[in-house]
């Protein structure tokens, strides 16, 4: 017969493999928040700051800052909203 396969027809040598990646993903991910948090001079929790990680990864952002002052950034995006925007000159 061969290789023993599984019952979607991917060898479970192959899904151990697979299996053994993401683990080693998922390690790496949860040691590079582990050491995020504890530089932070802000105290979050393991969950509340994965999720935010989450969220503003696809942004760039310094993320010591954003997550020692979250709400510096909301001030400046807001001091930014609240200007008027400026009078063009007509030309003609």
């Amino acid at each position: 017969m061969g290789k023993s396969t599984h019952f979607f027809g991917q060898p479970v040598y192959g899904q151990l493999i697979g299996r053994r990646s993401s683990l080693r993903v998922t390690l790496i991910a949860n040691l590079l928040i582990s050491l995020l948090q504890s530089s932070l001079e802000r105290k979050w929790g393991f969950s509340g700051l994965a999720t935010m990680v989450r969220i503003v990864l696809m942004y760039y952002l310094n993320l010591q800052t954003f997550f020692n002052q979250p709400d510096a950034d909301l001030k400046i995006l807001l001091e930014g909203a609240a200007d008027p925007p400026p009078l063009e000159a007509e030309s003609e």
